[in-house]
């Protein structure tokens, strides 16, 4: 089984992923490989870098990050894998092509996501002001000037889960579904 999780900034993606990894799940992250691209090529892996090598390669193929992730997954005999980031619709449609697939969207409002973000002192969307951030989510969710379209991959889930409460209610909600999907009740 492979669940992929997607959803806008600072929404939770990581920490899905890392829920999962405590069951079991091998954990892939779209950032991951663009951060070993970026670090090939002696590149600064800030957000505006790795958008641009992944348009980049997604240029050679709309799917190629989500092929690479399934190879790996393949080669590794994983048979339980978290992928977390997706971002482009052409690797949704890669990973939902997989016989085992199931696409999790993950939301918040905006403005707790923003706050997240100044709690959390990650990266760069630290030093954004909150219209900078609605304006950077605007532009992944419509595909502004980038194969980015988080708006499309949404279309996509096959299920909804609201993050914006604690993540000991989110982990709950992570294992009751995973109970759902191994039959238990």
């Amino acid at each position: 089984m492979i669940i992929g999780v997607a959803g806008p900034l600072a929404v939770g993606k990581d920490t899905v992923a890392d829920i999962l990894v405590k069951k079991g799940f091998v954990p892939y992250s779209y950032g991951n490989i663009l951060r070993s691209e970026c670090e090939k090529q002696g590149l600064p892996k800030d957000i505006p870098t790795l958008v641009r090598i992944g348009d980049e390669l997604r240029a050679k193929d709309p799917a190629i990050l989500s092929k690479m992730i399934l190879e790996e997954i393949t080669q590794n005999h994983v048979q339980y894998a978290v992928v977390s980031g997706i971002r482009a619709p052409a690797e949704a449609h890669a990973l939902k092509n997989h016989y085992n697939f199931l696409l999790i969207w993950l939301d918040a409002p905006i403005y707790l996501r923003y706050q997240r973000t100044q709690a959390s002192r990650r990266d760069e969307r630290d030093d954004m002001s909150f219209e900078e951030f609605k304006e950077r989510e605007r532009q992944q969710m419509y595909g502004i000037g980038t194969q980015i379209n988080l708006g499309e991959i949404r279309k996509l889930a096959d299920l909804e889960i609201v993050n914006n409460t604690s993540i000991e209610s989110l982990q709950n909600t992570i294992e009751a579904l995973l109970c759902k999907l191994n039959g238990d009740n």
